[in-house]
């Protein structure tokens, strides 16, 4: 008989796994090879300040002692944006300098979609960080999909909030993840704005919007 389903706090162990999760889900449930060629790069830019500054914000979801899915938040948002731009992008920048990413025409390609993103004005965002302060991430593998996991992963994250007296959360989706927007919905999660954003591709990109989702608490 299967173990059953289990939702916890993140363990270092966890660590080499949940990475792989986020890099073969990062594209709609798709590889993150479909629009950057780095894995432990990307890994490091998007998990490092949750495994390694604020893991008790982390929660992971295990099956039959394997690990299907995670959720990462933090209480404070502000706070995460300081420490990522002063102890995670730059040795992040330094890695991928000595991994060579910056001589790989995919990343240049990325960069390129980054700045049409800027022009169309999607990285000015006015986000309402007294409100909603809070924000989470939440990933699981696409063959457990549709089996309840995120939603536990999500009630175990929002009971944590509450407890430490947390005023909101608040989330970015991609317009076309309409199962995510729908997932979310769920939860109590609405949309307060959205930002154009130009969306990567192989070789172009594709015009979208980035919605921010939020959610009361008290």
């Amino acid at each position: 008989m299967d173990d059953p389903l289990v939702v916890r706090r993140y363990l270092v162990c966890d660590r080499p796994f949940i990475r792989a999760i986020c890099c073969d889900t990062a594209d709609l449930g798709g590889p993150v090879e479909n629009f950057f060629s780095d894995r432990e790069v990307f890994s490091d830019i998007l998990m490092n300040y949750y495994t390694d500054y604020a893991p008790r914000y982390l929660w992971v979801a295990v099956f039959s002692g394997e690990v299907i899915g995670y959720l990462c938040g933090c209480p404070d948002t502000e706070h995460y944006l300081k420490t990522v731009s002063r102890r995670i992008l730059p040795p992040a920048l330094i890695k991928a300098i000595v991994r060579g990413v910056f001589l790989r025409r995919s990343t240049w390609h990325l960069l390129k979609v980054a700045l049409i993103s800027a022009k169309m004005g999607g990285l000015k965002r006015q986000m309402p960080y007294r409100e909603f302060p809070a924000h989470l991430h939440i990933n699981v593998k696409s063959s457990q999909r549709g089996k309840n996991v995120g939603s536990l992963l999500m009630e175990s994250f929002l009971r944590q909030m509450k407890e430490e007296g947390i005023k909101g959360v608040h989330l970015s989706v991609r317009e076309d993840n309409f199962s995510g927007r729908k997932f979310f919905e769920r939860h109590g999660f609405r949309e307060l704005q959205r930002y154009p954003m130009a969306m990567p591709t192989a070789h172009s990109y594709i015009p979208g919007y980035s919605l921010i989702y939020v959610k009361s608490l008290i």
